[in-house]
């Protein structure tokens, strides 16, 4: 185990949160709020339950690619997954796979913009397998808790160096809609 590893695990202690082993496979940054700018996203909007989640967005992101490439779009950032509302494992939720693109232009009837105004975040960087997410999230959750800050229900997930496959360690910055 890393000596960040260590730490990371330390201060969970401290702050009394309890991660399940996978998590601590993953390497978490250090929790930073800022402000996001306005952003203008090419999505594919979608309602799931979680264990669907993989293949709705597989499914999304060949759509959304296909629009850039057709409709000649630049495209600004990486590829998110957000979240208006988390509704638990065992219900379904509303998901938004978007990527973030410079202008408008006529797209395929499959895609549509979606223009976030600026917003404020907790974020954290998560590295390791998918399985870690969760307990990232978590961490995340609790950190923000005990800073005081007024959690939204509103979520996102940037793939900065997402992998296909679920062991490969990912780069994911989390980002946690905050009032």
């Amino acid at each position: 185990m890393s000596l960040r590893t260590l730490r990371l695990l330390a201060l969970a202690l401290t702050l009394g949160l309890r991660l399940a082993a996978p998590a601590l496979a993953a390497e978490l940054g250090p929790v930073a709020v800022r402000t996001l700018p306005a952003t203008l996203f090419l999505c594919v909007k979608g309602d799931a339950l979680p264990q669907d989640v993989a293949a709705m967005r597989k499914d999304a992101v060949a759509r959304i690619t296909a629009a850039i490439a057709s409709a000649q779009l630049e495209q600004v950032g990486p590829l998110q997954f957000m979240g208006p509302k988390w509704n638990g494992m065992d219900k379904v939720s509303s998901y938004v796979t978007a990527i973030p693109v410079r202008a408008r232009k006529p797209v395929p009837a499959n895609v549509e913009f979606l223009e976030l105004p600026p917003r404020r975040v907790a974020t954290m960087l998560d590295r390791g397998p998918a399985s870690s997410i969760a307990g990232a999230w978590d961490h995340l959750r609790a950190v923000a808790d005990s800073q005081g800050l007024k959690r939204t229900t509103e979520w996102t997930e940037v793939q900065l160096d997402a992998k296909d496959s679920p062991t490969a360690d990912s780069l994911i910055e989390l980002q946690m809609g905050l009032d």
